[in-house]
């Protein structure tokens, strides 16, 4: 699937780590990291963009017309996760998920440089959920939704029995820049 990851929640847990670092960084479609990756690291001294894909299939109401396609795309990790950015946005009509699946997991998100202009991104959606949040950075979504953290367990479906995407978050720290 172009515009959904698979859950985080395979692999073996090993303790590994990965770090990104760039100018820009334009995270795009679906990306996992498994529970073989205890923490990932995405830095950019420029923007983070978030870059939804096309889905794979045409949904259908339920008078048989069809519903337009949305960009989607998610960030999915089981362990911790750091994103650090002179800004964090959804790109034009975007809708990202940031989630971690781990029970004790940080989503920590930080930012670099100087306070950059707004971007050119409008009616986007991100939510950010994990057990924790702590938000020290720039994250921007123009005339959209932004939604940090969640009261209930995050699943692939709305049925109970389907599997985890992210828990119910602990706590989320509102905090002077991290970075």
């Amino acid at each position: 699937l172009a515009d959904r990851a698979q859950l985080a929640t395979g692999g073996e847990p090993a303790g590994g780590s990965v770090t990104f670092t760039a100018r820009q960084i334009d995270l795009s479609g679906a990306i996992r990291f498994d529970r073989s990756v205890e923490k990932v690291t995405f830095a950019a001294s420029g923007d983070l963009r978030l870059i939804g894909a096309d889905p794979y299939a045409t949904n259908f109401s339920n008078n048989g017309s069809a519903i337009p396609p949305t960009l989607r795309g998610m960030l999915s990790v089981h362990g911790d996760l750091n994103l650090t950015a002179a800004q964090i946005y959804p790109t034009t009509g975007s809708t990202f998920n940031v989630v971690s699946a781990g029970e004790d997991a940080t989503i920590t998100i930080g930012r670099t440089g100087d306070l950059p202009d707004t971007p050119y991104s409008a009616g986007g959606n991100l939510r950010i959920q994990a057990a924790n949040i702590v938000q020290g950075g720039v994250i921007r979504v123009p005339f959209g939704q932004l939604t940090l953290g969640g009261n209930a367990v995050l699943r692939a479906t709305d049925s109970p029995t389907a599997s985890i995407i992210a828990p119910a978050t602990q706590s989320v720290v509102l905090t002077a820049e991290i970075g």
